[in-house]
């Protein structure tokens, strides 16, 4: 099997080629060439180095493919310009250059914030037939935007007979060593008590662990009863930067100022992926006993 990966060298896109590679697979990836993170050596990768505005060598990479994983694209912040070249029109390329190939299904990783009720943090129950955005009003929900019409585009081509896709719709990923998570984690690490008493205790924040993404988005690149479904791929649980800092804590102090794990509603709702795609997310945060 050979996959056609975007965006693989980012945060996702280094454990999903991994991943990949385990399983057997051939890899032939897009890469950028200032890349912070280049691709190893492997005999089972084929890279090029390029952008999603080179149309033809989309065309190129696309072809005899079995599956195309989209990751690639600008994030929240961008300027608005960005957004529609990158994430816009960069998605409509690919989906079109996996459709005149006969890509055998394009999985897009889109994003949560395509939701109307995604900024409030404590909306409940978000199932993917949820209300999209119409309208943005700040730099997070113009990036919602941008993958609301990036999602239209790949819709479109499907309803055309042409393309078979998966659409995974993911909020904030924690996990990589770099990430955000792991900044709070040092910030608690220097100064305890003080930083701990300072972060926000409400729990409102379902990220997802990349981890539990990247094996998410394999599963939905081959699960027969995933192929032209839209899929939430969020953790299981709905916890508080609090609850990240106190991981940082040696586990005798963090039973200190740890609070029992509450019984909250999840924000996104998950079991339509884990019914057609087998995704099954790990509590990673409330539950002390499971591996950061």
């Amino acid at each position: 099997m050979r996959a056609f990966v975007t965006g693989a060298t980012g945060t996702i896109g280094r454990v999903v080629t991994t991943r990949l590679l385990g399983a057997g697979w051939s890899l032939r990836v897009l890469v950028q060439r200032d890349s912070a993170h280049p691709i190893p050596a492997n005999p089972r990768i084929e890279q090029q180095f390029g952008t999603l505005d080179d149309r033809l060598l989309i065309e190129r990479m696309a072809r005899g493919a079995n599956v195309a994983i989209h990751l690639a694209g600008v994030l929240p912040g961008a300027r608005e310009e960005s957004l529609a070249r990158v994430n816009v029109a960069g998605t409509a390329t690919v989906a079109e250059a996996c459709a005149r190939a006969g890509v055998g299904r394009l999985v897009f990783v889109s994003s949560t914030s395509v939701y109307r009720d995604a900024a409030d943090p404590f909306a409940r129950g978000i199932a993917e037939d949820a209300p999209l955005l119409t309208e943005a009003v700040g730099q997070m929900q113009q990036y919602g935007l941008s993958k609301v019409e990036a999602e239209r585009r790949i819709l479109d081509l499907h309803r055309s007979g042409r393309l078979s896709f998966v659409i995974v719709r993911a909020p904030v990923v924690y996990g990589a060593a770099d990430g955000w998570d792991d900044r709070v984690m040092q910030m608690v690490r220097q100064r305890p008590l003080i930083t701990l008493a300072r972060l926000p205790a409400a729990p409102t924040l379902q990220c997802v662990h990349v981890e539990d993404l990247a094996a998410g988005i394999v599963r939905a690149a081959t699960a027969p009863a995933a192929a032209n479904q839209v899929l939430n791929m969020a953790g299981p649980e709905v916890f508080s930067f609090r609850d990240v800092g106190a991981r940082a804590l040696a586990p005798e102090v963090a039973s200190v100022v740890r609070r029992p794990a509450p019984a909250v509603p999840l924000k996104y709702d998950i079991r339509k992926a884990a019914r057609v795609a087998g995704y099954a997310p790990r509590p990673r945060i409330l539950n002390s006993a499971a591996a950061y």
